[in-house]
């Protein structure tokens, strides 16, 4: 089994399968049972330890930093630390192209089964709650450009503004949380993808008032607009839904992880991932 040894501060989110995640009792310690060492002090590492991680280079153990570590075991950047150049580039430029031509086969593929859901929904909808069958709310998309996102209509009518979801929520229908649970209400989206304002997988957009209220508290919400927003994504698949500022920040650094390394063959575990959430019922408000 893997060891590694902790030089810095201790943290609760160190610990993963099939490994030993353990301090190192102090500078004078020997380096040789460990495989690992891991630093997690923010700042540069003081003196007293400067020695035993050079022992540990010495003895080429394998070194890593508490953000390094983080993103390659949870799937999340630290804020902090995200540049935005990450999403820059020829190559991020072709991937784009081409998951914009892959999402729109896939729509066209699965357009029979999602026009007979479509055309079930909006019966029932109509029938329970009246009509407007969908609900429409301006949205944040890529380079801050707002768009109108479709919805099935879930709620019972509200005053307008940027609420969001709570859990048990009294405005949603009795309807509507069979449709929340199933995702079905996200299924208008396909036109916003078909429309190039969103993608299958991205970062969840934002209304504007609250992609304004999160940004002055924390800057780096600002670089999920570097992307297409999507109907599901890497945060939505690991975090689930987010109500308020704590909640979207946990959320942040998977986004940023995903703005910073997608790829096809992310984008297709996370629809996987979407899946089997939908057939769990997990993460609904």
């Amino acid at each position: 089994m893997l060891r590694v040894g902790v030089i810095g501060p201790w943290r609760t989110d160190l610990a993963r399968r099939h490994t030993v995640v353990e301090p190192v009792p102090d500078p004078l310690a020997g380096v040789a049972a460990y495989d690992q060492l891991l630093v997690t002090f923010d700042d540069a590492v003081p003196p007293v330890w400067a020695d035993l991680l050079a022992r540990g280079i010495i003895a080429q153990k394998s070194v890593r930093y508490i953000d390094e570590y983080l993103e390659a075991e949870h799937g999340r950047v630290v804020a902090a630390h995200f540049a935005p150049e990450m999403a820059l580039g020829r190559r991020r430029e072709g991937y784009r192209r081409r998951k914009l031509f892959l999402d729109r086969a896939l729509i066209v593929l699965t357009l029979p089964l999602t026009l007979l859901i479509a055309a079930i929904v909006s019966l029932a909808i109509g029938l329970t709650m009246g009509s407007p069958v969908l609900f429409v709310q301006t949205r944040l998309g890529r380079g801050g450009r707002e768009f109108p996102m479709w919805k099935f209509r879930t709620m019972r009518p509200n005053r307008p503004g940027a609420l969001v979801t709570t859990p048990d929520d009294a405005r949603v229908t009795r309807l509507g949380r069979v449709l929340r649970r199933c995702r079905i209400d996200e299924l208008p989206q396909l036109r916003n993808v078909w429309r190039g304002d969103m993608s299958l997988v991205g970062p969840r957009p934002e209304q504007p008032a609250l992609a304004a209220e999160y940004a002055r508290a924390e800057p780096a919400f600002a670089h999920r607009l570097l992307v297409l927003p999507g109907i599901t994504g890497l945060a939505q698949v690991t975090s689930g839904y987010a109500g308020d500022l704590a909640e979207s920040r946990i959320k942040l650094g998977a986004d940023l992880y995903y703005i910073k390394y997608g790829s096809h063959a992310l984008d297709a575990q996370i629809l996987m991932r979407t899946i089997w959430t939908v057939f769990r019922g997990l993460g609904a408000r």
